[in-house]
């Protein structure tokens, strides 16, 4: 009896449980601001409008994100509502990429591999982190794995395979729609360090076999040109359209600025000093992998066995290093970022763990030890931190919608952020009050804005922005609740 055999009948459910744990509980916390209270207020107000096509933030278009976020969002938040509708998506997408690498992994390593793998990408601090909100890496990364194991599939067995390249042309438009022309630049590029790496397969690459003429790259087993079809008939459905929609904005809004403005360092608040560039990544993989590096310590070598396990090691491998290099060149920095680096990462590390048989189980069971630890430690973390910064305001919110009367943000943004080496993300003006309030508002920090308001209407500001004395001359103020926020009633 092997020693997959031997651990399957416990393996079989430990495992499965283990991927899932650090998911758990999501819902038992409200949106976090900055990223998730963007989303979530575009998703809401998507829905009220009944739009499809362009994103809307309080009224204003806003192309911050691609749809993908959105199309996935507002039917879940139909459904299941506020608490967990949000961030279902992104919890699904990272689940399923555990799945897809670990099946990924028992094709063309083993069992036991496939197993550790799986547990190396779901306990790793990061993935579970972002796993648990409402972001649109999670999505980008399901499909960029998608697309990258169809395509070495396609490379590794003999008939080529051109309908696997053809999934790998759809999922890199879908991963277009998930965030943005990065996933196409990451997917070439990836492909390009492989090639180089892995000469002898540079046909298979380019050509789609590895007697096929160089011809067929284009109709072919290879299918590039059918494939780059695939993929712009694809990111079509939503870039098309809003293009036809909002005209030239679409273009300097979403396309260079938050894309190559982004990459060129043109996003302030997101940035790091210059010294900071090679070691921002590097030492965040480090922590948030921290017991996938335990689990596989030991140098990096190539595996042995048949070619294809070689090359499926050193596929992973540099799909680890070239996000890794594409994201410490870039001039924005956000920990987030890095995430298509960790599936391949996972991959190299789960395999390595595998390679002494003695100790592989004993590793198998601390990783699955560690997924309850993980669960803790996000859940209370995340659960601290919502309830310091983020509950009063939102509650605030929720009861502001309930009275039906107009709201004000007043003076409630958070200030401007400088460049560093900063994990957390800034409070600005509480895009999430949008959500929780279900309607547009206005957001001022003047009380000249407040004086041209007729009839009765809510305010929520910040302790001491009401001591204004402007601002008592506006009316009659009830106070409605609050601690370190006010949600007053002014009635002129």
């Amino acid at each position: 009896m092997t020693l997959a055999d031997r651990a399957r009948p416990w393996a079989r459910w430990l495992v499965p449980l283990a991927c899932v744990l650090p998911y758990l509980g999501f819902w038992l916390y409200g949106l976090f601001d900055l990223d998730e209270g963007f989303y979530a207020a575009v998703v809401s107000e998507m829905g009220r409008r009944g739009e499809w096509i362009t994103p809307f933030y309080n009224g204003q278009p806003w192309f911050e994100k691609p749809i993908l976020a959105y199309w996935i969002t507002i039917p879940s938040v139909s459904l299941f509502g506020e608490g967990v509708g949000p961030r279902l998506p992104a919890v699904l997408a990272t689940l399923a990429t555990t799945w897809v690498l670990a099946r990924w992994v028992r094709r063309w390593f083993g069992e036991i591999e496939s197993w550790l793998v799986a547990l190396v990408y779901s306990g790793c601090l990061l993935v579970a982190g972002v796993g648990r909100m409402m972001m649109t890496d999670p999505p980008l990364v399901l499909f960029l794995v998608l697309a990258l194991t169809c395509f070495f599939d396609s490379c590794a067995r003999p008939e080529g395979r051109p309908s696997l390249r053809l999934l790998a042309a759809l999922f890199v438009g879908v991963g277009v729609l998930a965030k943005g022309p990065v996933a196409a630049v990451l997917f070439l590029g990836i492909l390009a360090g492989f090639s180089w790496v892995a000469p002898g397969w540079r046909r298979r690459i380019w050509a789609g076999s590895a007697t096929g003429g160089w011809g067929s790259a284009l109709w072919g087993s290879g299918g590039w040109l059918l494939g780059l079809t695939v993929a712009l008939a694809t990111l079509s459905l939503w870039y098309v359209p809003c293009y036809l929609a909002n005209g030239q904005q679409f273009i300097d809004e979403f396309l260079i600025k938050q894309n190559i403005g982004r990459f060129s360092g043109g996003d302030r608040a997101h940035g790091v000093p210059w010294w900071a560039h090679p070691f921002y990544y590097p030492a965040i993989l480090l922590v948030a992998l921290a017991p996938g590096w335990a689990a596989g310590r030991g140098p990096f070598r190539l595996p042995e066995g048949p070619e294809t396990r070689v090359m499926a090691w050193k596929f992973a491998l540099v799909s680890a290093l070239v996000p890794l290099l594409f994201f410490t060149l870039s001039g924005t920095k956000l920990p987030h970022y890095i995430l298509p680096s960790v599936p391949g990462l996972a991959v190299v590390l789960g395999v390595a763990a595998a390679r002494d048989h003695s100790r592989s189980l004993s590793r198998l069971r601390g990783l699955a030890a560690w997924s309850v630890v993980l669960l803790a430690l996000l859940q209370s973390v995340f659960t601290w931190d919502w309830r310091n910064r983020m509950e009063e305001v939102q509650t605030l919110a929720v009861q502001a919608r309930q009275r039906q009367e107009p709201l004000v943000l007043f003076r409630i943004g958070g200030g401007r952020r400088e460049p560093g080496i900063g994990l957390r993300l800034q409070d600005t003006t509480h895009p999430s009050v949008l959500f929780y309030y279900g309607r547009d508002l206005l957001m001022t920090d003047e009380v000249g804005d407040l004086q041209r308001q007729t009839g009765p209407f809510l305010v929520l500001t910040r302790q001491g922005a009401e001591g204004d004395p402007d601002f008592r001359k506006l009316g009659k103020i009830e106070l409605l609740g609050g601690d370190n926020y006010r949600l007053l009633r002014i009635e002129p």
